[in-house]
């Protein structure tokens, strides 16, 4: 399974006690936050499960994801569901001195600053309003940066890349380095998700069929700004992972949308719930 790298809080008797090294040598916990309880659970409940008609074939994809909706509610459709995504790291050459010479160029951290400024107006200057594009700065330190773009069109986000490399070159040059450019790494590529019309539109009449039907169990996905790290035409659903009770009474509250995310929830109601859902 894979995992990530935040430390489970509060510690539960399923918390993970390993930690690893991540790609810049540094210790971390880790937590399998995607609902992998549920995502093992299900299949025990949908071992029966068999479309009717044409079915679902052998070669075909199927996947779930875990959502902070309600549990029991199973959003899914076709087309589009989760953005492409591409990672980079970004890096160029100086010293960090204070204060700064006057004949030295700006220090690293200053070009970074800069630079992260002007990669806003990527979405909001020269991106069609009709394509949704995502363009986040997650760190930055005195080197570098590592920047995340993700977009649902292949198209969107190859223009928004390569805006994002004339910036930071330009930034740099502005700033007074001549010599050398900055170094930009992609350390992924993932491809949008897009889920298969033929594949989910049966699913979603089998899904319909045998626990939709009166309770509004199985609705509409709605697209994601989040990424898949698989690319292939597939039929792909979120299955809720909110307890019922926690969800009215955030919404009682009046903070529905401040809820905290529990696509990592372990409580044992809600995982009862969502295996529950596939018992057919």
């Amino acid at each position: 399974m894979d995992a990530l790298p935040v430390l489970e809080t509060p510690a539960c008797r399923t918390q993970a006690p390993k930690r690893i090294a991540d790609t810049d040598g540094v210790e971390r916990p880790v937590m399998h936050a995607c609902g992998h309880d549920i995502a093992r659970g299900v299949p025990h409940g949908d071992r029966d499960f068999a479309p009717s008609g044409q079915g679902v074939l052998k070669p075909d994809v199927l996947a779930q994801h875990i959502g902070s909706n309600k549990a029991g509610i199973l959003q899914i459709g076709s087309g589009p569901s989760w953005q492409a995504k591409g990672p980079f790291t970004s890096s160029s050459r100086g010293r960090e001195v204070t204060p700064a010479p006057r004949k030295t160029p700006s220090t690293p951290s200053l070009r970074h600053c800069h630079a992260v400024i002007r990669l806003q107006t990527i979405v909001s200057r020269e991106t069609d309003p009709s394509d949704t594009v995502v363009v986040t700065c997650g760190t930055i330190h005195a080197g570098g940066a590592t920047v995340d773009i993700r977009a649902f069109s292949p198209e969107a986000l190859h223009k928004a890349v390569e805006s994002m490399k004339r910036i930071i070159k330009a930034e740099c040059v502005a700033s007074g380095l001549l010599q050398e450019e900055p170094s930009i790494v992609e350390t992924e590529n993932v491809p949008p998700l897009i889920n298969s019309s033929d594949l989910t539109e049966r699913l979603q009449e089998q899904f319909n069929h045998s626990f939709g039907d009166g309770d509004g169990a199985v609705r509409d996905m709605v697209r994601g700004m989040a990424s898949d790290d698989f690319g292939v035409p597939c039929a792909y659903w979120n299955l809720g992972n909110t307890d019922p009770a926690l969800l009215e009474e955030y919404q009682r509250r009046g903070i529905c949308m401040n809820f905290p995310a529990t696509n990592f929830d372990r409580a044992d109601a809600s995982v009862a719930h969502c295996a529950g859902l596939f018992l057919v």
